[in-house]
């Protein structure tokens, strides 16, 4: 057994003699490699030198990769001109070039997974935590080695775009509008258009105004229409959730079932509602210690991977350990790990915020942008920002009636507006009132 990395250097070598014999660098290989792939030291700093003279349209002939070499003060470091012209001189085609950069790209894979494999072994040798913590450590490790080997290369603005238009062509002849996941509240699709990969929603409001509620209803229907949902309860426990949807499901107190003293209609009722509750088994609740974005990040990629999500919910954010030396620095780095998340799996992510209480201030105490809780990065990060308010909880005048606004505060595709719900807190359920949202 050799203690030889994975390498191939002919490869590398043909790569770099392709590149000077073209005169360019051919998309394919810009596509696969970036010089960190390449095992020979030398080799990767011309390949940068080509790269560079590409981005500036010259020429990667071997006079200009050796002047390029010069200026960067590396033309002696990687054997001078006449190195530059040896393998100039090694391939007679480019036509091979593609397919040797694919080699070299899978042993830097290969090389990355050693290193990952290298150090697990050291966090399971050392045992500096606890059990769930070095999974943790070895699942980021993983990811990162993937992340480094995996292409994510730009695509032009048209890729995709027959794709768009046949689309688009559909939804004008059939009258049926190009929708996200919809979140089961056709009031709120209305002005949201459903939730889109990618994105991440925030649901903000003070504490009491059903805000948990509102997430979980929304879980429950996009289950119910056969997608994975991922709950992250960082509050309540399953059981909690369990009672709350047994309660929704068949318009049951909430307060009578969690004791067990409920109706003889209600007894009815909860045969059909077990029933319902049985059948969401694309409802993962997670309610065990989910103490940071990254063994929430860790979670998510695992389960995405078994079955590939269509929503991820995250009760609360305020909940979360982020990274900095204060509460905004702290809410900010959460906020953007969960946008990244959001990104990296094509998953849109339903995260909920606690607000400050600015609103008390104001004569008009509706919620504004500016009201979330310790950071403007997640009006910043949010693609969707939406608000629950009762005015009934600021103005004793009012009467509470059981209207809840839905307040779209932000919407990075669209307009922003205001809807109309019925909360029925005992039931944990909430209904459109409106057949529309106003702008």
């Amino acid at each position: 057994m050799t203690d030889t990395p994975p390498q191939n250097i002919e490869a590398e070598e043909n790569v770099l003699g392709a590149i000077l014999l073209a005169g360019t660098v051919p998309n394919p290989i810009i596509d696969i490699l970036s010089p960190k792939h390449f095992y020979r030291h030398s080799n990767a700093t011309i390949y940068t030198a080509a790269l560079s003279l590409h981005a500036q349209s010259k020429p990667t002939t071997p006079i200009a990769v050796s002047d390029e070499l010069e200026k960067m003060g590396q033309l002696k470091n990687v054997g001078g001109q006449s190195r530059i012209a040896e393998l100039a001189a090694l391939v007679p085609t480019v036509s091979n070039a593609a397919h040797h950069a694919q080699i070299i790209r899978d042993n830097a894979a290969s090389r990355s997974l050693i290193e990952a494999g290298q150090r697990i072994v050291k966090i399971g040798t050392e045992r500096n935590g606890d059990t769930e913590e070095l999974i943790r450590q070895a699942e980021e490790i993983l990811y990162a080695a993937s992340d480094g080997t995996t292409t994510r290369s730009a695509l032009p603005l048209n890729t995709g775009l027959d794709d768009l238009i046949a689309n688009i062509r559909e939804a004008h002849r059939t009258g049926q509008a190009i929708t996200g996941l919809s979140t089961g509240f056709s009031t709120l699709d209305n002005i949201i258009h459903g939730f889109w990969p990618n994105q991440l929603v925030l649901l903000a409001a003070r504490t009491g105004q059903g805000k948990s509620t509102l997430a979980q209803n929304i879980a429950e229907n996009i289950a119910d229409a056969g997608l994975p949902v991922l709950f992250f309860t960082l509050e309540m426990s399953r059981y909690e959730l369990q009672i709350r949807s047994l309660a929704r499901a068949g318009r049951i107190d909430s307060d009578r079932l969690s004791t067990g003293l409920i109706t003889k209609e209600e007894a009815e009722r909860m045969k059909d509602a077990v029933q319902i509750v049985n059948s969401r088994q694309n409802l993962l609740i997670h309610d065990e210690g989910v103490t940071s974005t990254q063994t929430l990040a860790s979670l998510a990629r695992r389960h995405h991977e078994q079955h590939p999500l269509g929503l991820i919910v995250v009760d609360y954010i305020g909940l979360i350990q982020g990274q900095g030396e204060n509460q905004t620095q702290r809410i900010a780095s959460i906020s953007r790990s969960l946008k990244l998340l959001a990104q990296n799996l094509h998953v849109p992510i339903l995260a909920l915020s606690q607000m400050n209480r600015k609103q008390d201030d104001r004569t008009n105490k509706e919620p504004m942008l500016s009201d979330l809780r310790d950071s403007g990065a997640l009006e910043q990060d949010a693609d969707v920002v939406l608000f629950l308010y009762r005015e009934s909880d600021h103005n004793d005048d009012v009467e509470d009636t059981g209207q809840v606004k839905l307040i779209v505060a932000k919407n990075r595709k669209g307009r922003s507006g205001t809807i109309e719900l019925g909360w029925n807190k005992s039931s944990s359920r909430f209904l459109p009132t409106t057949p529309g949202g106003t702008t």
